[in-house]
């Protein structure tokens, strides 16, 4: 006997507890939905091309250089393994945006992101800016980065965070990293 009805043996327990409860609760996600390891070079010729299909996640860089502005808008982790994002001098190579998604949650391991320029306004992040709004925020958790020769400024006007920038709705926790050579007229 279990103890919830004596009519009930152990073997019937799934079946007494719907009996008492009511309900059931049963979620399937379709396989063509659930996240698969994505690879870039390979499933994908871009990191933007591989974080814009929902179904990928993880992804998987090669170690090589990747010039990219990558705009990031959903929960996804993005293994590195040495490659660099490099901004070309002319553009941030990572936005991470919660607004508007209820809250995203990124992960970022062992890469470069370098050259970045943050020069429209408001100049926010020459390397990575993680941003979101009241509708949606970014948490990004980074670990094994190198954040150099970024810039958010133009000649004659003022940047925040040449590096990184977090907004009020972003948080990042930074681990084992280096921020180095980063420019912006206000903050570095």
């Amino acid at each position: 006997m279990c103890g919830i009805h004596q009519r009930f043996s152990c073997s019937d327990l799934p079946t007494a507890l719907v009996a008492v409860f009511g309900i059931v609760a049963l979620t399937v996600v379709p396989s063509s939905l659930q996240a698969q390891t994505c690879s870039v070079p390979g499933t994908y010729g871009s990191i933007q091309a591989a974080v814009d299909d929902v179904t990928c996640g993880p992804i998987e860089l090669a170690a090589q250089v990747y010039i990219e502005a990558v705009v990031i808008t959903r929960s996804v982790t993005i293994y590195g393994n040495g490659a660099i994002v490099d901004g070309i001098a002319a553009v941030r190579p990572i936005t991470v945006d919660g607004s508007g998604t209820g809250g995203i949650t990124v992960e970022l391991e062992n890469m470069t992101v370098s050259n970045g320029r943050a020069t429209n306004a408001p100049r926010l992040g020459g390397g990575i800016l993680v941003a979101g709004d009241s509708s949606g925020s970014a948490t990004v958790t980074a670990s094994r980065m190198t954040i150099i020769n970024n810039v958010a400024s133009t000649s004659s006007m003022s940047g925040f965070g040449g590096g990184v920038c977090v907004d009020d709705y972003g948080s990042l926790t930074l681990s084992h990293s280096t921020i180095a050579g980063n420019y912006a007229n206000n903050r570095t």
